[in-house]
């Protein structure tokens, strides 16, 4: 899921949303509970708190109805503002820079903050903001609970402007608690002790007036009030913190009391804030747990790497390693089925992998999800043969096939491991090499698990360094194409030119396609590069017809990815139509593996493409697939049998076997069968023997650049 959900809709929304589906989504019931749980957080934020969400530039793009009923403004009045228009004047500049310095450094900001209504009167709130952080630890959007402490505010005004007069009766009516120290012979002593609260905390006055805090509180209350006590009288300035008894929260707010220039006494005000605290707790659980699966997200993983990296450090920790886990082809399952299936599947997931006992061979584990179909282990003390094990483990729990309204997901997972060294002392380095090495793992094929090694990184620094020069090959127009010269056999006569793109580098020259082409397969780049050979070879059709040779055909290789587009066969025939070049002049060749996937679009589209006469050929013939049904259901028109067979076919009979088997099944399915990679005479004889349509390679031609192809035409 995307981390821009929360922006555009806002945290408030997004939970009225969970309410109106919830009965949509026909979940197990151990999921249909955590639903019900999250509708039951919402409603508790949104009806015991002042909860207000920003972007990350302040302005307002959600609140609740209690915000705007304390603040009197409508909800259209303060969406795409800011919160200047509830500034008070109270605070200072300094304040607000403190407050946007910390949320901006990723820290939760905590304090009081004094605010204006709309018809101008003040109103005071206990505010906590938590900063949501993208995965460059950036804030993109900040979410406040607040609550109201205003009555709690205008009690300590009371109490200063008639402590000489009625001061006592005011406080036993108080809500809140309210207590002044005093500092007796280097003891603080409670001499003011009253309040509703303090029947709540089941304390006694007698019990706490008049004695020093020694004698009145526990020791873990005395421990923290000391502190703060110590603090006040030291600085003279207004001090706050926060305590628990029994589950229930509270707040205490410190006022020095002056006299000739030196703090005499304290007085302070407890609220209790316990709705506010659960909501806050409820709000930070949300901001370090993934939605979904209720596990440890990102932000939390970085913070324990950071902890535990710093425990490596002090060697406190033999070893620590991060095991990124990217489950394989996922998105298919959310294609064909959706999301709510697909989520459904990552809930069952991530049980999986919680309920897996790994305590065995790691000292310990905790389990985190990133978001989407990726999880992470991080794992402490170990030694490599145990991490082995451990993702024996792991594939063994996914093997499983997951079930959903009697329908059964088969899956299965490729992992990288990145482990902590002297060297590596940055969370986010660690996790960079894990990632590293998942890609290693899924370049490899998939199901697989690689351990991180520096030599991968540079070759991620090499295929950085490729794609740069494959853009910049593009604009300076540094791709050439060479011709290879395909000969019929019956005829002795060439009939046609496969089209090969080469790289002429201006520091490196010619770049072998075999180094270019996988990153250009990588990184969508192979859709311009596809596109432009189409075009150069029409260019070249236009010339040689020109020059009076108009009895060629040319192939062209078409990448899976490129074939897979949407809009291929339109982009083909408008590259023809502009270049005013007929589509018998034009055969595509295909890799099997393209037209296995989606083949109710993959016959729509090689339909366009027929009905213009373009040629499809099925290149490498035999090395993939190898489906014989799709050789009916699809309009081809050629097989070409690969390289790998015809090479040593004189020196082999599975091959001899193999080529004749598909010479025949062309014959049958009235196709022309090509074989490339023709180098010797007795490849040739053989081939003309089993009466095979065409060939191609070095005995008749390599590929030869365009002057050197028409020199030999003529």
């Amino acid at each position: 899921m995307s981390n821009n959900i929360g922006y555009e809709q806002g945290l408030l929304t997004i939970f009225e949303k969970v309410k109106q589906n919830i009965e949509k989504l026909e979940l197990n019931i151990e999921t249909q509970i955590s639903l019900q749980q999250l509708e039951d957080y919402a409603k508790v934020l949104n009806d015991s708190s002042i909860l207000a969400v920003t972007d990350g530039n302040g302005i307002i793009i959600d609140v609740n109805d209690t915000f705007c009923k304390i603040s009197q403004y409508s909800r259209s009045e303060l969406i795409g503002k800011n919160h200047n228009v509830l500034k008070s004047g109270y605070h200072s500049k300094e304040f607000y820079k403190d407050l946007w310095e910390t949320i901006n450094s990723g820290s939760v900001w905590e304090g009081e903050i004094k605010n204006r209504r709309k018809d101008g009167t003040f109103y005071w709130v206990k505010t906590a903001i938590y900063p949501f952080l993208d995965e460059q630890g950036k804030p993109y959007k900040f979410i406040s609970a607040r609550t109201d402490i205003t009555e709690g505010k205008k009690y300590e005004q009371q109490l200063r402007e008639r402590l000489k007069n009625d001061f006592k009766h005011v406080v036993k009516n108080l809500h809140n608690l309210v207590f002044k120290v005093e500092k007796i012979s280097g003891e603080f002593v409670i001499t003011l002790f009253d309040g509703q609260l303090v029947n709540v905390l089941g304390l006694q006055n007698k019990d706490i007036l008049n004695k020093s805090i020694n004698e009145a509180f526990s020791t873990k209350i005395r421990n923290l009030a000391e502190g703060y006590f110590v603090t006040t009288f030291k600085t003279g300035e207004n001090t706050s913190f926060e305590f628990d008894v029994n589950n229930r929260y509270y707040h205490v707010t410190l006022s020095p009391i002056h006299k000739d220039g030196a703090v005499t006494a304290i007085v302070g005000s407890v609220s209790e804030l316990t709705e506010l605290k659960q909501s806050e707790l409820k709000i930070k659980h949300m901001a370090y747990h993934n939605h979904i699966t209720d596990l440890p997200n990102r932000m939390k993983l970085i913070e324990d790497l950071k902890s535990e990296l710093e425990k490596a450090r002090k060697g406190k920790q033999v070893n620590l390693g991060v095991v990124l886990v990217d489950l394989d082809r996922f998105k298919q399952i959310n294609d064909t089925a959706g999301h709510v299936v697909g989520d459904a599947v990552i809930v069952e997931v991530g049980k999986r992998f919680s309920d897996l006992y790994l305590l065995d061979l790691v000292e310990e584990v905790k389990l985190y999800h990133l978001g989407g179909d990726e999880f992470v282990f991080l794992i402490k003390s170990f030694d490599e043969e145990d991490v082995s094990k451990m993702i024996s483990r792991l594939y063994q729990t996914i093997e499983q096939p997951f079930a959903y309204k009697n329908v059964d997901f088969y899956l299965t997972l490729s992992a990288g491991i990145g482990l902590s060294n002297k060297q590596t002392d940055d969370e986010e380095e660690l996790l960079k090499q894990a990632d590293l090495a998942l890609l290693k793992a899924k370049d490899e094929g998939r199901n697989s698990c690689r351990i991180y090694t520096p030599k991968m990184n540079e070759e991620l620094i090499r295929k950085i360094e490729i794609e740069s020069d494959i853009r910049k090959a593009l604009e300076r127009e540094e791709f050439v194409l060479f011709f290879q010269p395909q000969l019929n056999l019956e005829s002795n006569q060439m009939i046609g030119v496969e089209a090969l793109i080469r790289w002429i580098h201006p520091t490196k020259g010619l770049v072998s396609p075999a180094e270019f082409i996988p990153v250009a397969e990588e990184t969508g780049l192979i859709i311009p590069i596809g596109d432009w050979v189409l075009r150069k070879a029409c260019d070249y059709l236009n010339e040689w017809k020109a020059a009076g040779i108009d009895n060629i055909k040319m192939s062209v290789n078409i990448a899976t990815s490129h074939f897979k587009r949407r809009d291929f066969s339109e982009n083909v025939l408008k590259i023809l139509y502009n270049a005013n070049v007929d589509g018998n002049k034009i055969e595509l060749e295909i890799n099997e593996s393209s037209l296995m996937e989606n083949t109710k679009d993959t016959a729509l589209t090689l339909k366009k493409l027929r009905d213009h006469n373009i040629g499809i050929s099925i290149d490498d013939f035999g090395t993939g697939y190898s489906s014989l049904g799709y050789l009916k259901s699809f309009p081809i028109t050629t097989l070409k049998i690969d390289q790998s067979f015809v090479r040593d076919i004189m020196n082999n009979g599975e091959d001899r076997a193999i080529v004749t088997t598909i010479i025949n099944l062309a014959k049958n399915l009235k196709l022309e069968v090509v074989a490339e990679g023709v180098e010797t005479e007795e490849a040739l004889t053989f081939l003309k023997s089993e009466h095979c349509d065409v060939m191609q390679g070095y005995y008749y031609s390599k590929p030869l650049p365009a002057d050197q192809f028409m020199k030999f035409i003529n």
